[in-house]
């Protein structure tokens, strides 16, 4: 009968559309499912980045600490020698006794001056030595920050993609 050989060809039609239907759906789930093990191995790598980045940056500033202290003593030191010896050739700086006549000692004010002057050039390197190593841990301090708050946005964003892919695929 005619009727229902219509009824059929309109089933199946409708069978064939539905089954399109459910290749592409799956074809969109296995797509979803792939996009979301990429994303899932990009979110690994972001935490083993940020946690080789946090033991560098960790060692780094290890490394400043030891020198800023290094220096800061440099400079204290030098600071410290040179107040002594411009005190020992100042000229009134100390009342001194009359030296017995066998002393053999006297002081030298042209060695005292080249002592000096050694010394400031001394305490100009320590000191632009300080600064730059200070300059240096602000700056790799800053750019470990701002490292990791685009690490922080890059995740928050993946995570997002995968909760929203993965609920797609559900």
């Amino acid at each position: 009968t005619k009727k229902s050989t219509d009824k059929k060809e309109d089933k199946e039609s409708e069978i064939e559309g539905l089954s399109a239907k459910i290749d592409k759906a799956e074809s969109r789930i296995a797509q979803l499912k792939e996009q979301v093990a990429d994303l899932q191995s990009e979110l690994a790598n972001i935490a083993k980045t940020t946690s080789e980045m946090t033991e560098m940056r960790s060692q780094e500033h290890a490394t400043f600490e030891v020198a800023d202290k290094d220096y800061s003593d440099g400079v204290e030191g030098v600071q410290m020698a040179l107040k002594v010896l411009r005190d020992y050739y100042a000229d009134n700086s100390f009342i001194q006794a009359p030296a017995p006549e066998t002393s053999t000692h006297s002081k030298s004010s042209s060695a005292g001056g080249s002592i000096i002057s050694i010394l400031e050039v001394a305490l100009e390197d320590f000191s632009k030595m300080l600064t730059e190593v200070r300059e240096e841990e602000a700056d790799a301090a800053d750019k470990y920050e701002q490292e990791m708050e685009e690490a922080k946005l890059d995740k928050t964003a993946k995570t997002g993609d995968v909760k929203y892919k993965t609920a797609k695929t559900g």
